[in-house]
Formats: structure tokens, C-alpha cells, sequence
């Protein structure tokens, strides 16, 4: 009827705080980057969706196909600026990637420190417990008080007597 090692609370909570390890921390992006890209999709999904109740479809939301003009136009996009607009997308993705990680630990942080604190406050039958062998000692104190005087009274008339 043993515990299973390190499935102590104080367990969980080192290993809340812990810092992971290289090779978790590789499988760990690896799956955060497959959630988060998940995540997109599943968002974009619900756009769509949202974006149907609300209104009924509008030429505005179809673009024209493109005119001949506006393919030479684009044709004639320099590679510097499609490479700095990539490099700014690459950024913002990252900075995004990062935002989410930082917002991941804060919420496990702060569910550690909530699991702390409920396993750490004593129970509600601890205290009245408590309260209770408080009242006891207490009315005992005074009975023990109120008898000393008692004997106290005895003796002082004892020896006026004598």
C-alpha cells in the first residue's frame, strides 16, 4: 500500500519549477510549433465561420482576378523587398512564438503556486480542531486557577486560626 515514487506534491511543484532539459526543451518547441500551427488553422476555421453569421458575402470579400496591369506590377517586385517582407513575417513569428511560450509559463507558474498554496493552508477540521483543544485548555487553566485559590484561602485561614 506504498506510494508510486514522485507523486508527492512536493514533486509536482519541483517539477513545476524545474528547467527543462535540452532534449525536452527540443521536443517541446517541436510540439509547440505543432499546436500553435494547429491552433491557426482551427482559428481561421472560425473566422470564417464568424464571418458568415454576421453577413451575407459581398463583392468586397471576393477580389477582381487580376488585370494584366497589375501582373506587371507585381512581376516587377524587386527580390530585396519580398526577402525584407519574409525576414519582417519571420520576425513577427517569432516574436509571436515567443509571446505564446511566455504566456504558456505564466499560467503554469501560477497554477503551481495555487496548487501550493491549497495543499500548504490547513484543512477546515484542523482548525476547528484547533479551536476547539483551545476552549478545553482554557476552561482547564481556569479550573486549575480557581482551585489553587481555593487552597490559597485555606491556608491564610489556617493561619489566622493559629
Amino acid at each position: 500500500m506504498g506510494k508510486k515514487a514522485g507523486s508527492s506534491w512536493l514533486t509536482a511543484v519541483k517539477r513545476a519549477f524545474r528547467s527543462p532539459t535540452k532534449d525536452s526543451e527540443k521536443k517541446a518547441t517541436a510540439a509547440t510549433r505543432q499546436r500553435e500551427e494547429q491552433e491557426q488553422e482551427e482559428e481561421e476555421k472560425k473566422r470564417e465561420k464568424r464571418r458568415w453569421l454576421f453577413r451575407k458575402p459581398s463583392s468586397h470579400d471576393h477580389p477582381a482576378p487580376p488585370t494584366p496591369s497589375t501582373q506587371a506590377r507585381l512581376a516587377s517586385l524587386s527580390v530585396p523587398e519580398a526577402a525584407a517582407d519574409s525576414a519582417e513575417q519571420r520576425h513577427a513569428l517569432a516574436v509571436a512564438v515567443a509571446t505564446a511560450a511566455a504566456a504558456e509559463a505564466a499560467v503554469a507558474t501560477a497554477q503551481a503556486a495555487a496548487e501550493v498554496a491549497r495543499l500548504t493552508r490547513p484543512s477546515t477540521s484542523f482548525v476547528r480542531q484547533h479551536c476547539a483543544a483551545v476552549v478545553i485548555q482554557t476552561a482547564f487553566r481556569g479550573y486549575l486557577a480557581r482551585r489553587a485559590l481555593r487552597a490559597l484561602r485555606g491556608l491564610v485561614k489556617l493561619q489566622a486560626l493559629v
